[in-house]
């Protein structure tokens, strides 16, 4: 593990766009904005971490510093490298390091996310409640909103539950 330059933080940016079109999504985050965070924000409150294997850039991630908080925010994503786990590594490669420089807090991003849940228990966390609030300003969102969470998310999990059945 080492700690990255802004050649580190684009390569993380495009292993996060190139994993999320495997999964047929868009990333909201654009490449200019995280650049803009990096020239406004690091060494001192940003950290770009990296695992390497053989010279070769394997995973990375993004954490932000601020008073006594480290708020792990983008990477580790799904690594190509067989046989080892070079996110679970850096993770917690990451969360010694916050403890050296006598933070108290680290804060996994994401946490809430089902399908994040088990890999981001690992490292033995208190959780915290989170609330979030959103506003609709029309009738029409707040349907299709509905429409999804009641009929068509429960038909994605129900399709990916009879793939993974039927591989078996």
């Amino acid at each position: 593990m080492e700690e990255g330059s802004k050649e580190e933080l684009e390569w993380i940016y495009e292993t996060i766009v190139t994993r999320y079109e495997e999964q047929n999504r868009k990333t909201s985050l654009s490449k200019g904005y995280l650049i803009d965070l990096f020239n406004t924000f690091h060494p001192q409150n940003m950290k770009i971490f990296i695992a390497k294997y053989n010279g070769e850039l394997i995973s990375g991630m993004i954490d932000f510093y601020y008073k006594n908080k480290v708020t792990s925010w983008l990477g580790n994503v799904k690594s190509n490298v067989g046989g080892m786990s070079p996110n679970e590594l850096l993770q917690w490669e990451a969360i010694k390091h916050a403890i050296k420089c006598g933070m108290e807090y680290y804060e996994e991003i994401g946490a809430n996310t089902e399908r994040l849940c088990h890999y981001k228990s690992k490292y033995n966390p208190s959780l915290s409640i989170c609330f979030s609030a959103k506003k609709n300003t029309s009738v029409v969102p707040k349907m299709m909103e509905t429409v999804y969470l009641k009929i068509l998310r429960p038909m994605r999990k129900s399709v990916r539950i009879n793939k993974i059945f039927k591989r078996r």
